[in-house]
């Protein structure tokens, strides 16, 4: 069975080809921005067939929100099916994860808008969307 530590590192080293972006594989402290954070969701490890399991993830994507519209135009890029900073592109490029997973089906984008994350004792507010990924693996 695949290791979710080595399916998150295998979409880290995906999501790191577009230049700019922090990667976090493990929610981070502190995030600096812009950053993707990708975290386990629900289900983790289901059967779909003898010997192939589905684990899904999301990825967090959190841009500054000081300027609303610079921050919007490049989380849309980020959001986008095509283009040199499209995540989708980016995750798609490599459906084994470097082999570490049978297949993934990048599903979709969802919770576009602001977020409000705790870090360091404070409230920060972010411009983010949320991108789920499936993961197919023995």
């Amino acid at each position: 069975m695949a290791l979710h530590a080595d399916l998150r590192d295998g979409l880290k080293t995906r999501i790191e080809t577009i230049a700019g972006i922090r990667v976090y594989d493990t929610f981070p402290e502190s995030p600096q921005v812009p950053c993707a954070i990708i975290m386990p969701d629900l289900p983790l490890n289901e059967r779909v067939s003898i010997g192939v399991f589905r684990s899904s993830y999301l990825i967090t994507m959190l841009l500054q929100l000081g300027r609303y519209t610079g921050a919007q135009d490049t989380l849309d890029g980020h959001v986008s099916t095509t283009g040199s900073s499209d995540l989708l592109g980016a995750i798609e490029a490599d459906r084994s994860l470097g082999g570490k997973a049978t297949t993934l089906m990048v599903r979709e984008w969802g919770d576009y808008g602001s977020m409000v994350l705790s870090s360091a004792g404070r409230d920060i507010e972010y411009l983010g969307a949320k991108l789920r990924v499936d993961i197919y693996h023995d």
